[in-house]
């Protein structure tokens, strides 16, 4: 008889520690889907203000040249290929120098300059322009061309 409680009160302590167990693994596994389901939400939310934000960019009138730290043409928009009259393959890689020219002569140093008068190069010969730079900062606070 002894034995037999001794079996029965070890049988309820693993019952009662497998149902302990299931609770805590079912409100982990609650835990989980919120936090993947509000995870999913901000991945959604960022990939509409990326979406967003290119087609501002996209539709922008005015050239956009965006450049390494080196002056290395990193990417442009739809306005830059159509001044130059060159593909997004052919500007990206390019050295900005190579395109912009001072109106007055003389080479351009594109890491120091804010604003001024210039040419740049075209499929069809120079074309002025007044170029205007800002340094990006790409989130971290850090410059990032």
């Amino acid at each position: 008889m002894a034995s037999e409680d001794f079996l029965r009160r070890r049988l309820d302590r693993e019952r009662k520690a497998r149902k302990e167990a299931e609770r805590l693994l079912e409100e982990r596994s609650r835990e989980l889907y919120y936090i993947n389901q509000a995870l999913e939400h901000s991945r959604d939310d960022t990939i509409r203000a990326k979406v967003y934000l290119d087609n501002i960019i996209a539709s922008m009138n005015d050239a956009l040249f965006v450049l390494t730290e080196e002056g290395t043409i990193k990417s442009v928009n739809r306005s830059a290929t159509q001044l130059t009259g060159f593909g997004v393959a052919t500007l990206e890689g390019t050295r900005m120098g190579e395109l912009l020219h001072r109106s007055e002569g003389g080479e351009i140093n594109v890491q120091d300059m804010e604003s001024l008068d210039a040419e740049i190069e075209t499929r069809h010969g120079n074309v002025p322009v007044l170029v205007s730079t800002a340094p990006f900062y790409p989130g971290s606070g850090e410059e990032g061309g």
